[in-house]
């Protein structure tokens, strides 16, 4: 199968010399290569090592009839059919940077694409498309997450921007530009976008998961799971914003069952406090009782004590007289 796209191949290399030397070492390849599962996985390695050529041919071939038919189209600005075929071009360009994995980043790549397809629906009404300013808008929200995953706001501010003026109906757009707002602290800013995704989208899930996660962060945490299982039926597409509220309730409990447990601890610490000191006071208590006790039996027993035993010693008890005689 790799050898029968070898003419193809070499009629789109356009009299590239390194291109033609490695179609003509694939087909001696294919000249040589026998049976067996290793001649398979080889022929396989070719086939891909072919269509990276081919493709490359062809970019190489789209690009040199740009830049004719722009010039073209600066000496004729009349000319439809010039502008036609080079808003195709165009849009074949984006479509092969997009395809195609090349040495540069992502990044630069989705920036070439868009600017590619921006000059494709500037040339021609042809290409002012739906699709063409949809695929924009999620490519420039592309570059907005790099950026934002590097803290470059400004970076992310302009991509965003970008993507709502080629989709102003875009909901994933707005709820990321209400999203930034936010995080920049400008609320009135997050107000309005929000009001725009309301007027943009009113049935859009974006809309719907700001509604709920306003619910959630204000709501109790016991209706927490409810709203999202409710979120989750009426958008079973939307599963990462799902994901999202299913975070953000974990959190909401989590930060309540905490709060429950600072206030149990700090009620139990005023419970153990009042208890010791219930305990003192009972002690006390209790020794002031004990002190009245052995004072009381100390003076008792000293009343009853005689002779000698005496600390004053006592008076020597009187003799026993006899009665008198009575007169006879």
């Amino acid at each position: 199968m790799a050898c029968a796209y070898l003419a193809a191949a070499e009629a789109l290399s356009d009299g590239d010399a390194a291109l033609r030397s490695e179609i003509a070492a694939l087909r001696r390849s294919c000249e040589t290569i026998g049976g067996g599962g290793g001649a398979v996985r080889r022929t396989r390695r070719q086939q891909r090592a072919l269509a990276r050529a081919s493709r490359e041919a062809s970019r190489r071939r789209f690009e040199e009839a740009a830049r004719i038919l722009q010039g073209l189209v600066a000496e004729r600005p009349d000319d439809t059919e010039a502008r036609r075929r080079l808003a195709l071009v165009r849009l074949s360009l984006a479509r092969e940077a997009l395809s195609v994995a090349e040495s540069e980043t992502p990044e630069r790549r989705w920036q070439r694409v868009t600017l590619l397809l921006w000059a494709a629906a500037d040339v021609h009404p042809l290409a002012r498309t739906a699709a063409v300013y949809r695929d924009i808008a999620r490519l420039e929200r592309q570059r907005a997450r790099v950026a934002a995953a590097r803290g470059d706001r400004p970076t992310q501010r302009a991509a965003l921007l970008r993507a709502f003026a080629a989709d102003v109906s875009d909901p994933a757009t707005l709820l990321a530009l209400v999203r930034l707002e936010w995080a920049s602290g400008r609320t009135q800013a997050a107000e309005a976008w929000q009001r725009i995704l309301e007027r943009q989208a009113p049935d859009a899930a974006e809309l719907a998961f700001l509604r709920f996660r306003a619910q959630i962060l204000d709501g109790p945490p016991e209706q927490a799971l409810e709203r999202l299982e409710a979120f989750a039926s009426k958008f079973p597409r939307a599963s990462a914003l799902a994901a999202e509220l299913r975070r953000l309730a974990a959190e909401r409990a989590s930060a309540a069952a905490a709060r429950r447990a600072a206030e149990a601890a700090v009620e139990l610490e005023r419970l153990s406090g009042e208890v010791q000191q219930v305990r003192k006071e009972l002690a006390e208590r209790l020794e002031r009782r004990a002190r009245g006790e052995a004072d009381r039996a100390d003076g008792s027993g000293g009343g009853e004590d005689t002779g000698a035993g005496s600390p004053r010693g006592s008076a020597p008890a009187k003799q026993a007289q006899p009665p008198p005689e009575t007169p006879r």
